[in-house]
């Protein structure tokens, strides 16, 4: 073919109408390559503001020396979540009474204990009045602990619980968030915006985990003991080497005769040793 056009095998072709093609062909590569890279950086602009949000919240939960004002606020979004979730309306209507009940129930069940509170106490109460019952109970239940122990030992309490809380509730969100993100393409098959929808979702998907975080802090705050919080935290600390000498600045309190200690018990001074190596040798 080449042959009967005078051209040979190497030839290069020149024509004003090919040039033009080739060239529009790259600009539209060049296009979509463009898009896609716009379009990945406003999914991934959804989770970093979502990230900005929750690493700012640890931040503070690091940095303050107090967020028993912070503890407070989430007892509060709680406790409102929690109602409004049972009794969306404010009218005694006739399913009004058994969404009272399962109320109750999952208070009782999931944050204060069997039998905590009954029916007939908040039964003539309004919304805004029972979410206030409920908060203040959630309340008076912190200030007793923080009365009942050290503040620094309270502080860490609540540090503790709170980043845990934090830190699960996200690395579980990433994961839900990626599997939207995968799954989202599909939306554009029905003439919708993918990007869109997943903005929509992802912002209910975020307001959902922050819920689900109050919620989490108000049960574990109020369930969990304080005394066992501390040993764990004792456990993690790391231990260092001994020289075999006792530092001069740890004096051990020695053990009272009237104390029954096993040989092979930890002896009741605290150095970890067993009776029968350290006090009672």
């Amino acid at each position: 073919m080449l042959g009967r056009l005078g051209l040979k095998g190497d030839a290069a072709i020149h024509h004003p109408l090919i040039s033009k093609s080739v060239e529009s062909a790259q600009k539209r590569v060049e296009g979509n390559n463009y898009d896609a890279r716009k379009t990945l950086l406003q999914y991934d602009e959804v989770i970093g503001k979502q990230r900005e949000v929750i690493y700012n919240q640890r931040y503070q939960i690091l940095t303050l020396d107090d967020i028993k004002p912070i503890v407070v606020n989430m007892f509060e979004e709680a406790c409102r979540n929690i109602v409004y979730r049972y009794l969306n309306v404010d009218n005694k209507d006739e399913g009004y009474e058994e969404s009272l009940k399962k109320l109750v129930s999952y208070f009782n069940n999931t944050i204060f204990g069997p039998s905590a509170v009954k029916v007939n106490e908040i039964k003539n109460l309004d919304t805004e009045e029972i979410i206030d019952f409920y908060y203040k109970k959630a309340l008076d239940i912190l200030n007793w602990k923080e009365q009942s122990y050290e503040p620094e030992v309270f502080k860490e309490f609540l540090k503790v619980i709170v980043l845990r809380i934090v830190d699960m509730r996200w690395m579980d969100h990433i994961d839900r968030m990626d599997a939207l993100r995968q799954g989202i393409g599909l939306v554009a098959y029905g003439q919708g915006n993918p990007l869109l929808q997943y903005q929509q979702e992802g912002f209910e998907m975020f307001n959902n985990m922050i819920a689900a975080i109050n919620e989490d802090v108000l049960k574990y705050v109020i369930r969990a003991q304080v005394q066992d919080n501390l040993q764990r935290e004792e456990v993690a600390k790391p231990v260092a080497a001994k020289s075999g000498k006792e530092d001069e600045t740890h004096k051990r309190e020695p053990v009272r005769k009237t104390q029954k200690v096993g040989r092979n018990d930890p002896c009741p001074c605290g150095s970890g040793k067993k009776y029968k190596q350290c006090c009672g040798a």
